[in-house]
Parts: structure tokens; C-alpha cells; sequence
């Protein structure tokens, strides 16, 4: 995003100049063969400028691109009050004055397409789609306007008033983008480049690496991995995750970086294996700014406890999704949500419930041949998995023990529906209760120090059923290597 404002700068003095060079203007000499090929290359020139403009800035970009330094701002003027001396004075030597002053003109439009620029990049980031569209626009308006206003500046009849034409432009496009700026800095807190910088937490370049290991799908392997505390380029330590909430509320989950503070938090919870804080986050919301996220919230309900306070809470998230038009804006995602929906109330035996869900499926696709249906009523919610676990011998009560869902019966390790989680008493032991039945299957997670090695007597995957409610797991084993 940095380079823009010279790719734009270099574009619109290029395709000005190329104008002036083609021989517009009362006293163009006749164009030579030499001068319609410098002409040509400057077009292929001016095109791949554009090109570069609309495609060097990532769009999904969630670091705020700095304003304009002066340097930058001396760097690009230069350079094209240079290229504006030399196309005038290839002309004649006593336009090279001239050529200086429209240079630095065009300079002056180029930093006001960077003000632009970094305007459309905060729209978004607030979630407007007007961002996106007009930033891929506007290095094509800016060319096309210098170009135009290169014809103006050397047009016979406007020579009288070129200068205060010139003026009108760089305001229609100074003062706008100016405005706008200081809008949303008075409004969305338009002040920092990065949501870390503006909520105040710990660097990434600090965060801490963690050790999972999946006790799926072999029996008796298991699969390691190592990740770093890191989502979206936040460090998503504990403190910090508290610290992003806290900045949500003051902030009254608007401003520049709200919609990536609350992507943050929400998975945040989730790579620490923490469902309850998890769904919390999922839930969130604030009208007209913050839909939950309902197909995360339902796979945490459908996954979890199936217990009375687990569904009080599908019962508010539903109550949410009553009368909000947030969340449901695709044809698509509201099936898989109105599914959702229904799938979790016939987990908890709440088939009435349910059933209204399913027809709001089918009244999104009247014509619909294959019904949707859910799956049978779940009568039994007492199942419960007890384990043990062991690291070199000893208990480790500081090694998490993570149970999964498997909603599908090709789920691999990372595809599993968190349910629940936590550590192992002083004597090793664990259990998890309130399960519906189903496929489960667990995961490790400590220190880099603590999983390693081998781990013997993983259980692979564990089946619960009405007949068999209950899974006794033999000793898990952690054998670190020396």
C-alpha cells in the first residue's frame, strides 16, 4: 500500500505528458516516427502503471497504510517536476519552466490520490464494499484526469485560464479526501496503523508457541504440531484477548478496526481451546454495526454440553436471529444457518422447536426437490468420556486435554467441532460430561517442552451411542524424548 502514491504519481505524469509528447497543444510540430514510438512506449508505460496501481495494494490488507511522509511527498514531487522539465523542454527550452510547474501539479494530485488511497482502504475496513470498488477505480480516474487536465493546460483557448482551472481540480480533488480524512478520524479513531498499535497490546513478534498433539485418527499414534499465539497478525495472548474486548466495549464496537478486534476475539478464544468464551464471542453483536457469528456459535451449542445452561444460550442466540436481517445478507449462508438451527434444537430433543427452521429453509427455495431434513431427536444427553493422562510417568496438571466433535465421517483432526476442554486433576484424571452421542475424538495442548516425543494409548476415535453412553480410556501416555 506504501508505493500507490508513486505508482499513481509516476501513472498520471506518464499519461499527461504522453499527450504532450503525441503533439497535442497549437504549436505541436508534426509528429516523426520517433516521437509517435516514444509516445507508444509511454502508453504501454502509463497502462502497466495503472494496472500496478489497482493491483499492488491487498485488499485484505489489515494494516492501515500510513499517510504520506514528507519525504515521500518531496520524492514524488521531484520526480515528476523532473519528467515534466524534460517532456516540455524536448519541446522547446523555453517551456521547460512550464513543464516544471505542471510536474509539481500533478505531484500535489498524485498526494491527494494517496489521501484517497488510505480513505477507501478504511472503508474496508468498516466493511463497505464501496472501498473496494472505488479504490480499484480511481488510479483510472486519476490518469484520465491529469491527462484531461494536460489538454486543458495547453489548449489555445484556455490559456487565459489554465492556471486557475488547474487550481479548480487539485481542490475538487483535495478537499473531499481531506474531509473525509478528518471525518473518520473524529468518528472511528482514523489515528494508528494497526489494531495492535490502537488497542494497546503486545507485539506478535512476542507471542507464545504452543504444542498440540491429535489423538486422531490412528489408535495409538498421535500427530504433533506447533503453532504460535498469533491470529490475524494480533498476538492473541489471554491478557490481550481481555484487553480487545475491553477496547470493543469503549469503542461501541465501531471504529477502524472493530470488524478485525472481533474476527480476533472470536477465534482468539477458540485456538486456546476455551468453548465458553468462544460462544461468547460468537454472540456478540450490536445493531446496525456487529451480526453474530451464527454458524459458529451453533457449531459450539450443537459440540458441547448439552445441559440447560447450554440451551438457554440457543435459545437467546434464536431469539437474536428473529427479528435481525445482520448475518442472513447471502442465500446460502441463511441455509446453512436456518439448518443449523434445526440441527442443534433436534440435538437437544426440541423437535418443535426445530421444525420451524426447516420451513424457513424451504421458503428460501420454494422449488426445492431434495427436502432438507435433521438428523433424529437426540434422547439421550448424559454420555461422558473418562480418561487419564501421563507425561514421562507423572501427572502434568498443565497439559490441556481437548475433546472434539466429528460432525462428518470423514473429519480429519483439525476438522472436529471443539466441545470441550480441561486440565487433568492432580492425579492425572480428566472427564468430560453432558455429551450427546456421537463421534469424539482428543487433543493435547501444552508447552513446546511438555509434547514431545511419542504419546502411547491414544484412543483414536471414540463412539458414544444410547447403548454405550459411557467411554473408560486406558492411560494416555506422554514419553518425551531425552
Amino acid at each position: 500500500m506504501p508505493v500507490l502514491a508513486h505508482q499513481a504519481a509516476l501513472s498520471m505524469a506518464l499519461g499527461a505528458f504522453l499527450y504532450w509528447l503525441l503533439g497535442s497543444g497549437a504549436d505541436a510540430a508534426p509528429r516523426s516516427p520517433a516521437r509517435r514510438a516514444a509516445g507508444a512506449v509511454l502508453l504501454l508505460l502509463l497502462a502497466w502503471q495503472t494496472v500496478g496501481c489497482c493491483w499492488l495494494p491487498s485488499v485484505g490488507s489489515e494494516e492501515l497504510a500510513p499517510a504520506l511522509s514528507l519525504a515521500a511527498i518531496e520524492r514524488g514531487a521531484g520526480l515528476c517536476a523532473l519528467l515534466g522539465a524534460a517532456a516540455y523542454l524536448s519541446r522547446r527550452a523555453s517551456l521547460a519552466p512550464e513543464g516544471l510547474l505542471t510536474g509539481l501539479l500533478f505531484a500535489l494530485l498524485g498526494v491527494q490520490a494517496a489521501a484517497w488511497a488510505r480513505v477507501f482502504q478504511v472503508w474496508r475496513l468498516l466493511g463497505s464494499f464501496s472501498g473496494t470498488f472505488f479504490g480499484a477505480l480511481e488510479p483510472a480516474a486519476l490518469a484520465a484526469s491529469c491527462a484531461l487536465l494536460a489538454l486543458i493546460l495547453r489548449h489555445e483557448d484556455s490559456r487565459p485560464h489554465r492556471w486557475r482551472l488547474a487550481a479548480l481540480a487539485l481542490l475538487l480533488w483535495a478537499a473531499p479526501a481531506q474531509l473525509e480524512l478528518w471525518r473518520l478520524s473524529s468518528r472511528y479513531g482514523l489515528a494508528r496503523r494497526s489494531l495492535a498499535e490502537d488497542a494497546g497490546l503486545k507485539s506478535a513478534d512476542g507471542a507464545e508457541r504452543i504444542s498440540l498433539a491429535w489423538l486422531y485418527p490412528d489408535p495409538g499414534k498421535a500427530r504433533f504440531e506447533t503453532r504460535r499465539a498469533v491470529v490475524l497478525g494480533v498476538n492473541v495472548s489471554p491478557e490481550n484477548l481481555a484487553a480487545l474486548h475491553a477496547y470493543l466495549v469503549k469503542r461501541g464496537f465501531q471504529g477502524v478496526f472493530a470488524r478485525q478486534a472481533v474476527a480476533v476475539l472470536r477465534r482468539g478464544w477458540l485456538f486456546w481451546w476455551q468453548p465458553d468464551r468462544a460462544l461468547l464471542a460468537a454472540m456478540l453483536q450490536s445493531p446496525g454495526r456487529l451480526a453474530p457469528d451464527y454458524l459458529g456459535a451453533l457449531d459450539l451449542l450443537r459440540s458441547g454440553r448439552m445441559d440447560r445452561a447450554r440451551y438457554g444460550e440457543l435459545l437467546r442466540l434464536s431469539l437474536m436471529a428473529q427479528p435481525r436481517k445482520e448475518g442472513f445478507e447471502q442465500v446460502d449462508t441463511s441455509q446453512l444457518i436456518f439448518q443449523g438451527f434445526a440441527s442443534a434444537f433436534a440435538r437437544f430433543g426440541d423437535q418443535a422447536s426445530a421444525r420451524p427452521w426447516l420451513l424457513r429453509v424451504d421458503n428460501l427455495w420454494p422449488i426445492y426437490v431434495n427436502k432438507v431434513e435433521v438428523s433424529p431427536v437426540e434422547s439421550v444427553h448424559d454420555c461422558r468420556v473418562d480418561g487419564s493422562l501421563l507425561v514421562d510417568g507423572s501427572p502434568s496438571p498443565t497439559v490441556k486435554v481437548g475433546l472434539f466433535y466429528v460432525a462428518g465421517s470423514t473429519a480429519e483432526a483439525s476438522a472436529g467441532w471443539l466441545s470441550q476442554s480441561v486440565f487433568p486433576d492432580r492425579e492425572g484424571r480428566f472427564s468430560f460430561g453432558a455429551l450427546a452421542p456421537g463421534d469424539y475424538y482428543l487433543g493435547l495442548m501444552g508447552l513446546p517442552s511438555q509434547l514431545r516425543g511419542q504419546v502411547l494409548g491414544s484412543p483414536g476415535m471414540i463412539e458414544l451411542t444410547a447403548e454405550s453412553p459411557e467411554a473408560r480410556l486406558k492411560p494416555i501416555r506422554v514419553e518425551r524424548s531425552r
